[in-house]
């Protein structure tokens, strides 16, 4: 049993996981502060057991959807007019609250619904509350209005929020994510409509109810779910909705903007869309590196939480020289994951979230397991068990080439792409043409030079890199760095432009000395 299931209350877990299973769970709208129901309802069943039904959610339509940006707009001008400090207190209150009582019901949530492990789902949770704490520590900082003044003239930078209100577009997969995403707009004086995928509706319900016990403004938070398709072209479609933060897939990002291309007439300003799009990372070994570190490091990056992460690692470039080693040392570890229903406390490895991932992935090893450049160290198999089921995989193949990297899949399937020792430098340029979407890049290198050739050669492509440590993109004290590429993470985590861009910025300049002449004469 992991170390951390060493400490808690195992049967405490088992019991609320229990009466949450028992209960009829419905998913309901928030708008205003108030549950909103509507006649349009779907059934998500459990992953563990397609054949029961885990909750009923209300799906928004454009009267609800209508009602929830009005709510927001009107909440806005009071929110919008408190001291950071102020909005701060009530990210302490609900540190305190997913601290104390709404701790356990949000974990149960995570594993019942996204089939995380309690390890995970604890950890996950965790950081978001960490990340909680550093947010509202750090905007105590910034002030709402920033003075420089001469014998001859004052300089007023006054920090006020967005116009308009802002759409959260949420996957879901993070409540790490989830939580930070919604800190940053709130406690910056924006006011949110908040959209939850019905696949993770359960869960976020769950956070959503926190922030209504907590007693933020009616109105500062709507939460609205349903099928994307119909819901987001929907809530896009209004004048006062001028902000999008997107998480989610790179096909989805790409409708998201047509349809801002498309209807751009009729935004009241120039919509600002961030996003942070699905971009496996990879991983870069030299041979002169802890192999055993490195092994820890592509099976947690990998295939932790079924490789569903968008951070999770897709491929690695390991030279020839290590492989053998490494493999031994990795499908070993693999042998020993209990793989199954997550209830039970003792399984390490649980189903996918969605039956288009387990589709997906039956495509793609019809393809790769045949490949005669292609062979399978570890998995390969799927099973349909109560819930859909996929080995963690560990492919290798020599050809840069080869590509097993979908946009859209998130699934525990490694890719380990072998090359000569003496052809590193080459290895490191054609590593970026076989993974176009990575949001960080690991390097395993105990050699300086190289690892600093890695580092300049990666740091205009990656928004982060990490040497020789598993990849940290949770915390936003632990991951200062940041880049560009075609993955559009507008700003990385652990900076002040993280809040900063949540807020617009009038300059006010005012002068002391009389114009007594035309400065041009």
């Amino acid at each position: 049993m992991d170390d951390i299931n060493q400490n808690i209350n195992l049967n405490e877990y088992a019991l609320a996981l229990k009466n949450m299973e028992e209960r009829y769970k419905e998913v309901t709208l928030m708008i205003e502060g108030k549950q909103v129901y509507t006649t349009k309802k779907h059934v998500r069943v459990s992953i563990f057991d397609h054949s029961r039904p885990l909750y009923t959610y209300h799906e928004a339509g454009f009267t609800e959807i209508q009602d929830a940006v009005k709510s927001a707009v009107s909440a806005k001008r009071n929110w919008e007019a408190l001291e950071f400090s102020q909005r701060a207190e009530y990210f302490d209150q609900l540190v305190d609250l997913l601290s104390g009582s709404r701790n356990i019901p949000i974990v149960t949530s995570s594993i019942l619904a996204q089939g995380k492990i309690l390890k995970e789902a604890r950890r996950d949770l965790d950081e978001g509350l960490a990340n909680l704490k550093w947010i509202a520590n750090h905007v105590r900082e910034v002030k709402s209005s920033v003075k420089k003044e001469t014998f001859s003239h004052q300089h007023d930078y006054q920090f006020q929020p967005l116009d308009g209100v802002v759409l959260g577009v949420s996957n879901g997969i993070s409540i790490n994510k989830t939580l930070s995403m919604i800190a940053e707009i709130l406690i910056t004086g924006n006011t949110l409509i908040w959209y939850s995928t019905p696949e993770n509706a359960y869960l976020d319900y769950q956070i959503m109810k926190a922030f209504n016990d907590t007693h933020f403004p009616a109105g500062v938070i709507n939460f609205i779910t349903g099928d994307f398709n119909r819901v987001i072209p929907v809530t896009l479609d209004h004048f006062d909705l001028n902000n999008v933060i997107f998480s989610g897939s790179p096909s989805q990002y790409k409708e998201l903007w047509h349809f801002v291309l498309d209807n751009q007439e009729q935004f009241s300003f120039i919509p600002n869309i961030n996003a942070d799009i699905d971009g496996k990372n990879f991983l870069f070994a030299h041979e002169k590196c802890d192999v055993d570190s490195l092994a820890v490091t592509l099976l947690e990056g990998a295939f932790l939480f079924q490789g569903q992460y968008n951070t999770s690692l897709s491929k690695a470039f390991v030279p020839r020289s290590i492989l053998k080693q490494l493999t031994q040392i990795m499908t070993t570890f693999l042998k020993s994951i209990k793989m199954g229903d997550v209830r039970d406390f003792s399984r390490q490895f649980g189903p996918v979230q969605t039956i288009s991932t387990f589709e997906k992935v039956k495509e793609v090893f019809k393809e790769v397991l045949v490949h005669p450049k292609v062979e399978l160290l570890s998995g390969g198999r799927l099973f349909k068990k109560g819930g859909y089921y996929i080995e963690p995989t560990v492919l290798c193949t020599s050809d840069f080439s080869f590509n097993v990297y979908l946009d859209d899949i998130r699934a525990p399937i490694l890719t380990m792409v072998t090359y000569e020792p003496k052809d590193y430098s080459e290895a490191m340029k054609q590593s970026i043409a076989s993974v176009p979407n990575a949001n960080t890049v690991s390097v395993f290198s105990n050699d300086p030079y190289v690892t600093g050739q890695a580092v300049n050669h990666y740091q205009q492509y990656a928004k982060q890199i990490v040497v020789n440590d598993i990849i940290k993109s949770s915390l936003y004290e632990q991951n200062p760095l940041g880049g560009d590429n075609i993955t559009p993470i507008t700003n990385p985590y652990g900076i002040h432009s993280r809040l900063v861009r949540w807020l617009k910025v009038s300059p006010i300049f005012e002068n002391f000395i009389p114009i007594n002449k035309l400065t041009w004469l």
